[in-house]
Order: structure tokens, then C-alpha cells, then sequence
């Protein structure tokens, strides 16, 4: 929770819940909620929209898990966003709003390297890969190309049995 603090929205607690499950049921339709939703496909897919998408992605990454694969708010939940929120408007009442907006547009306009990461660790796996040296060809590529949508991704189908689900083979 103490570094949760920094990004100025309530996040720290449900993040590893909801991680976990991604990589767990990586591709999975309604168990990975970084898949995102057919509604989201279906409205997403002119080019104007596609862009809007782009904008709104972080706030549809932050909401999906109220729809898809929803779990129970635990109290480690609920005291994180009071936490946060207590913290927010302690700075909010000694230096104003500036600092709010600059801590929350910090956490949503922040890039990591995690693209170049796997590359330095171990090049002999992914230099054979193919790859794009061109991140705003990428983009562009996306939003133009018809046959691409936020719904475009490699997906597994998963056999649950109780709590356990596995892919089909």
C-alpha cells in the first residue's frame, strides 16, 4: 500500500488478485480480464473509435474487472482506497489540485521497458523473433487496419472443473 501511494488511485490490493488470474488463464475469455470484452470489439472497430479506445484504455483496463471475472471486495481492498483517498486529500488540502492531477496523469502516462526487458535477459529466445522497430507504425497499423481490434489477441479456451481450469488441448 506504501507504494501504491505515488500513483494517486487505490490499486495496489486488487492488482495481484486479478494478475494472478491473468497469467494463470492467459487468453482466457471470461478469466483474463486484460482480454478485452466483446462489447468492447464490437464498438471499437472504426478507426475514430479505435483511437478513442487507445485514450480510454487504462480506465477500461480498471474497470473490466467489475464485469469479467468479478471477485469480492476484501478489506485489504476497501482500507487501500481509504488509504489512498485520506493521503490524496491531505495533499490536495496542504498544496491543491496540481499535485493530485500530476501524481494521477504520472501513473497513467507511465511507459515501462518491459517491451526490451526479456530481449537483455535472454537474446538467444528473441532475437529470432519477429519484432516492430516502429512503435508509432504499431499504433497506426492498429487503428487503420480493419482486420485489427482490441479483440485481436491470441486466446486459449480453458476446461474449468471446480476452481480449476485447464486448457483445451
Amino acid at each position: 500500500m506504501w507504494a501504491n501511494l505515488p500513483i494517486g488511485l487505490p490499486y495496489s490490493a486488487s492488482f495481484k488478485k486479478y494478475h494472478i488470474n491473468h497469467h494463470r488463464y492467459m487468453g482466457g475469455d471470461g478469466l483474463d480480464v486484460y482480454i478485452p470484452t466483446g462489447v468492447e470489439d464490437s464498438f471499437f472497430c472504426r478507426p475514430l473509435r479505435k483511437v478513442l479506445w487507445l485514450f480510454l484504455q487504462l480506465l477500461l483496463y480498471a474497470l473490466r474487472p467489475l464485469v469479467v471475472n468479478s471477485k469480492p471486495v476484501s478489506r485489504l481492498e476497501l482500507m487501500n482506497a481509504v488509504v489512498q483517498f485520506a493521503v490524496n486529500f491531505l495533499i490536495f488540502y496542504v498544496w491543491g489540485l496540481k499535485p493530485i492531477v500530476y501524481l494521477i496523469a504520472g501513473s497513467i502516462l507511465l511507459d515501462h521497458d518491459f517491451r526490451s526487458t526479456n530481449h537483455y535477459i535472454s537474446a538467444e529466445f528473441y532475437d529470432s523473433l519477429p519484432q516492430h522497430n516502429s512503435w508509432t507504425r504499431v499504433v497506426s497499423d492498429f487503428v487503420l487496419d480493419g482486420s485489427l481490434g482490441p479483440y485481436a489477441r491470441i486466446k486459449r479456451e480453458y476446461e474449468l472443473k471446480g476452481q480449476l481450469a485447464l486448457p483445451v488441448r
